[in-house]
């Protein structure tokens, strides 16, 4: 339901107030037109501005990361060397994958995509015997639909004994 009042704010121009539904209050100020289509022309106006307000604000850019995942660690699951790297996913809405980078036991470092609901990368999917070089960091991204990084948890890979 719309309600317009119209009334004087001086000699040379008027206000209306249009209320939408009591939510939105909006007031237009015209010239006054002195021929005698000032009504159509103040109609015109009228309907011009109300486009206008109702056109849908711009959308604001998503520029939060993701949390960070929690719980993640090192596993070594052939014998004597860290090969496998667990965590849990965040909850977020708009969260979509994990980046892992590391350096491998040949000293080439890595970066790999680990899909949501994953929760693990064994670094013996891109070669069998890959391992995590010691003396280096496993570090694990959350990354949301629009690109956000987050800042990453990172592991220290040490030699176990």
């Amino acid at each position: 339901m719309t309600n317009i009042h119209q009334f004087m704010t001086d000699k040379n121009s008027f206000s209306r107030l249009v209320k939408f539904s009591g939510i939105l209050s909006l007031i237009f100020t015209f010239a006054m037109v002195t021929d005698c289509k000032k009504e159509e022309d103040d109609t015109a106006l009228l309907l011009g501005a109300l486009a206008a307000a109702s056109a849908p604000a711009p959308a604001v850019p998503d520029t939060t990361a993701p949390a960070e995942v929690t719980g993640a660690t090192l596993e070594t699951t052939h014998g004597g060397s860290y090969d496998k790297v667990t965590w849990t996913d965040p909850t977020d809405a708009d969260f979509d994958h994990v980046e892992v980078t590391f350096t491998d036991g040949g000293g080439t470092k890595r970066t790999v995509t680990v899909a949501k609901g994953i929760e693990f990368y064994d670094a013996n999917t891109i070669a069998t015997g890959t391992i995590f070089k010691v003396g280096t960091t496993v570090t694990i991204k959350t990354v949301d639909k629009t690109g956000n990084k987050s800042t990453g948890v990172s592991l220290n890979v040490t030699e176990i004994m």
